[in-house]
């Protein structure tokens, strides 16, 4: 009997080949083993990967793959390589490049005609991708490579399944009067105590509460407020029956009582996770949510250019001061600012910052011509200037209400943009899993270092990063985190191309981590820029964006039998 094999390119220089005999009544197996020496090879053989991050996305533009060919075999490539592509139903190349290669799109195929020596590899070749709003939900890209003097055929195809995640559903706002979903300092229940425990995960079914969210809700408005019992690395927030995705709500390294605004899909049962690296109590209050877009009385989304509306260390006036002083109540008549919001805005996109004389127990906002809600925006026990975004119903007049508690504050509210009826321009909510944009702290790259300089600005193109967010994206809703060297004046985040406001995002004076929500529009190119006063690392996890109304586009799923 004769056995045939075929030798990898990179086969061990000694490999054994065993045999056995068996049965004809023989009851004693026999084996032979055969020691075999592999000499080198004299022959290229050629190898292909194509990999690709993240889950792809109903409707996602510019997604890629990377394609890297190397040579395994013992000697150079001495002829033409030409790597060609299949792409499956679903997917529409949009672009095909890579150093040194000669790329065409239709059909799908690159070569190049240099040597690569045994052991090197080719640089990588990207494939760009659009997908489709009806692809299914998952699919397999091919590409085979050839030539360049291989004689092995069998490793020269790579094949790459691909989840395509069901599009994003738009969705529209609901304000609400600011009310507690949770309280973990009360009695144990499903929205009291016990305390979470450090390394543990809760879930809050968010519609059970007294708080009268429908269970049609898509998504949260919340503000999340941990009182920790001693440092806390961070909370994440997050819809139940998904993977914990790795970023963070916020942090208090320090211990303190802080608060932070999130925006959170709803999962499983309307219910929302959360994760606390220690003990901790937590509080969360809502002050809207989210439907799609058959909901009649819903309300659009209409961003405006980072704008100050108040500030009670100007001269005294409307929007000026006198500083709040503890215990007090003052209005603002956001409608009738200096920042053009119309009369038609029902809910408010503000980021508020308290510049307190000392302890501050909380600062409460809500609509005025209703009763105080018993919520919480911010905290500054420690006295330190603190910021929180939170999005606040219109109230009488187009107005807010803000309550401090302990001592005077000076207060500041910076506006990004407004909720109102739908119309011309308005923007619909599009739920993301949470995911990290940037880290300042990983390796020099795009969206990775270097720490940013005190006094400097940089810019991040948001739908390049592996977050799956699309082009068309006009406003990100984010999570900024600041991990300064020392004192941190401000951060300032707004949309890249324009000049930078006269806006703050969050401070630091104390020099601690320190996280805030916002939202932001993209600027060109979708970027967002960033400036700091003080030298600073920088993260951005993104939850959501707010796009135009798509049009209306076919439903019908590709099918394999589709031609």
């Amino acid at each position: 009997m004769t056995v045939t094999v075929n030798v990898a390119g990179n086969t061990p220089p000694s490999v054994t080949n065993s045999a056995t005999v068996s049965c004809g009544g023989d009851s004693i197996p026999h084996t032979a083993n055969d020691p075999t020496t592999v000499n080198p090879s004299v022959l290229p053989d050629l190898t292909i990967t194509k990999t690709h991050t993240h889950n792809f996305t109903q409707g996602q533009t510019g997604a890629t793959y990377t394609l890297t060919v190397s040579n395994i075999g013992g000697a150079p490539t001495n002829a033409l390589v030409a790597v060609d592509d299949t792409l499956p139903l679903g997917l529409t190349a949009t672009g095909l490049a890579g150093t040194g290669w000669t790329c065409t799109v239709s059909p799908l195929n690159c070569q190049r005609g240099d040597a690569v020596a045994s052991g090197g590899s080719y640089p990588s070749i990207t494939l760009t991708v659009d997908v489709a709003s009806n692809a299914l939900s998952s699919v397999t890209n091919t590409a085979t490579v050839s030539g360049g003097g291989d004689t092995i055929p069998g490793n020269n195809t790579a094949s790459d399944p691909t989840i395509i995640d069901t599009a994003a559903l738009a969705l529209r706002f609901i304000p609400v009067t600011p009310c507690r979903v949770a309280d973990t300092r009360n009695p144990a229940g499903p929205f009291g105590g016990p305390s979470l425990a450090g390394g543990s995960t809760r879930s809050f079914p968010v519609p059970s509460s007294s708080c009268g969210i429908p269970s049609a809700a898509k998504a949260y408005s919340l503000n999340a407020t941990v009182v920790p019992h001693g440092p806390l690395g961070y909370l994440t927030l997050w819809p139940t029956g998904a993977v914990q995705p790795l970023v963070s709500t916020l942090n208090s390294y320090d211990g303190q009582v802080t608060a932070n605004a999130a925006m959170v899909p709803a999962g499983t049962s309307g219910s929302i996770n959360t994760f606390v690296t220690n003990d901790t109590d937590l509080i969360l209050d809502i002050n809207g949510y989210f439907l799609d877009t058959t909901s009649s009385t819903a309300l659009m989304f209409y961003s405006v250019a980072p704008c100050r509306v108040v500030d009670t260390r100007n001269p005294d006036g409307t929007f000026g001061g006198p500083i709040l002083n503890e215990g007090t109540t003052r209005s603002f008549p956001i409608t009738s600012s200096a920042c053009g919001i119309p009369a038609t805005a029902q809910a408010f996109a503000l980021n508020a910052t308290v510049v307190p004389s000392g302890f501050l127990g909380y600062l409460t906002l809500w609509p005025t011509g209703v009763a105080q809600p018993l919520v919480s925006t911010l905290n500054a026990y420690d006295g330190q200037v603190t910021a929180n975004m939170a999005i606040v119903q219109a109230g009488t007049g187009g107005a807010v209400s803000a309550f401090v508690t302990n001592n005077d504050s000076h207060l500041i509210l910076d506006i990004t943009g407004y909720f109102a009826p739908p119309a011309s321009g308005g923007l619909q909510f599009y739920t993301l899993t949470p995911c990290r944009v940037l880290d300042t702290r990983n390796s020099d790259g795009t969206f990775g270092g270097p720490i940013m300089s005190g006094g400097t600005s940089r810019s991040f193109p948001v739908p390049s990063s592996a977050c799956s967010v699309p082009a068309s994206a006009q406003v990100y809703s984010m999570n900024a985190t600041v991990v300064p060297s020392g004192f941190l004046g401000y951060l300032t985040i707004w949309r890249t191309g324009v000049a930078q406001p006269l806006v703050s995002t969050l401070n630091a004076y104390d020099g601690q981590v320190t996280a805030n929500a916002l939202i932001v529009s993209a600027g060109t190119g979708g970027a967002v820029s960033a400036f700091v006063t003080n030298a600073t690392h920088l993260i951005f996890d993104v939850d959501g964006y707010f796009a135009l109304p798509s049009p209306p586009s076919d439903t019908r799923a590709y099918s394999s039998t589709d031609r």
